[in-house]
């Protein structure tokens, strides 16, 4: 949760400019999806996760709508003093192929749906003959994805048999 304006302020104001680009950096760290691991200053744990949690939204908010240093943040960072916000404009700009990274990464979360969970149903056909003349599914998968939905596809043994050439291949 990000913290209200005046809370943020109180906990930026805590920091020099050093500790808090350290803390930017480990910020988009944690967004490209590497280890975060935040240095020590004066600040308690809460604080820190507070802090962290409105870098981390406010970066997602100037990478989403493409905002420079003229631009105002988000709401919660209007009371923080301006060489904080001048300075988090200035990480992103100097850690460019890391705002990619996350900006491809917000891009694709709200193209595409994550999937949660899959299941495998597999026909068992008894008798060769059979096997080679049929032409219904043999094989179907479930793709579950996060809201409920979710997505059947069926497989012929054609299908089945250029599904595990390929993974075979791989």
């Amino acid at each position: 949760m990000v913290p209200h304006k005046t809370e943020l302020s109180a906990i930026v104001s805590k920091l020099d400019t050093e500790a808090f680009s350290t803390l930017v950096g480990v910020c988009i760290e944690g967004l490209c999806g590497r280890l975060e691991t935040y240095p020590d200053c004066n600040l308690s744990e809460e604080e820190i996760k507070a802090l962290s949690n409105a870098v981390k939204s406010a970066t997602e908010t100037i990478l989403k709508l493409n905002l420079n240093q003229n631009q105002p943040l988000p709401d919660e960072w209007t009371n923080v003093d301006l060489k904080f916000t001048e300075l988090l404009h200035q990480c992103l700009e100097e850690r460019r192929e890391d705002a990619k990274l996350i900006r491809k990464k917000i891009i694709l979360n709200r193209a595409s749906p994550n999937l949660k969970d899959y299941n495998w149903d597999v026909k068992w056909v008894l008798g060769s003959s059979n096997l080679s003349s049929l032409e219904q599914p043999l094989a179907s998968v479930n793709f579950i994805l996060p809201g409920g939905t979710s997505h059947l596809i069926e497989m012929t043994e054609s299908e089945l048999d250029k599904l595990i050439q390929s993974l075979e291949s791989k």
